[in-house]
């Protein structure tokens, strides 16, 4: 137990010579700043690191700004479906079918593209659940007539 708090230590004592060694850095570059003539504000580096809490409220924040991406408007993915499923199909086939009807066939991005598939599949989970599909013993998903 000894041996991890000498450890802490002595990661503290580096992280407080690193800070004073990077604070003398900066002094040095805002001085070089200021002897060109340039802005002292558009350049100059930080006077102090960002607290450690900061890390955390940034991300906190970015995730609320971050725009939630939607595959279907309300309604669309069954309304498509009803429309492409003439005859009982695989739900991969369903995922091909919509994926060339939104366009998206061959554009996407690997990961884009697994995020499409799940979006249909859980768009026919839905749709099975709601019996506006009707899904066979065999995996097949078709229209109910």
């Amino acid at each position: 137990m000894s041996s991890v708090t000498d450890a802490v230590r002595e990661l503290e004592a580096r992280r407080t010579a690193l800070e004073n060694e990077l604070a003398k850095i900066n002094a040095r570059l805002r001085a070089v700043a200021a002897a060109l003539g340039a802005s002292g504000e558009a350049r100059a580096a930080p006077e102090s690191p960002a607290p450690a809490a900061a890390a955390p409220q940034a991300v906190r924040r970015a995730a609320k700004k971050a725009k939630v991406h939607r595959w279907f408007e309300t309604g669309e993915a069954l309304a498509l479906m009803r429309k492409l499923i003439k005859k009982p199909m695989r739900p991969v086939e369903v995922i091909h079918a919509l994926a060339e009807a939104k366009g998206y066939a061959g554009k996407l991005a690997k990961s884009e593209q697994d995020r499409f598939n799940w979006a249909v599949i859980s768009a026919i989970k839905a749709a099975v659940q709601s019996k506006q599909l009707l899904k066979h013993k065999d995996g097949k998903v078709s229209v109910p007539r």
